[in-house]
């Protein structure tokens, strides 16, 4: 349900385009700047998070590609090498990041004593 201010909004923005006379190209133009300014660019989903979270677990090999390769069953032989191995890459690296966090974090700052 869209609130009554938003559809006004859009009604408004919608006879601009039209009193203006814009082209369909700048109308997409027009449409993404107003996506990117509702929905700014972030986390797309919680997708590679559940993966981790499985992969921290325990949980290797095909039962965590099948739960986290979206069709993995349908895809091809190189496509499914190439889902798995991005896969892989993806939890290796999130979890490079996470010991050097717990690594920066343990580890307090030396200072030289001199005397």
């Amino acid at each position: 349900m869209i609130p009554q201010s938003i559809a006004a909004l859009i009604d408004q923005l919608r006879s601009l385009a039209h009193e203006e006379k814009l082209s369909s190209t700048v109308r997409r133009e027009v449409t993404s700047a107003v996506r990117r300014a509702l929905l700014p660019r972030g986390k797309k989903s919680n997708s590679r998070d559940s993966a981790y979270d499985d992969y921290k677990r325990g949980m290797r090999g095909l039962p965590l590609y099948r739960k986290h390769i979206p069709g993995y069953e349908k895809l091809g032989p190189w496509r499914r090498e190439r889902a798995q191995r991005q896969l892989r890459q993806a939890l290796a690296k999130r979890a490079e990041r996470e010991r050097k966090r717990q690594k920066t974090a343990t580890n307090e700052p030396s200072v030289a004593m001199t005397s």
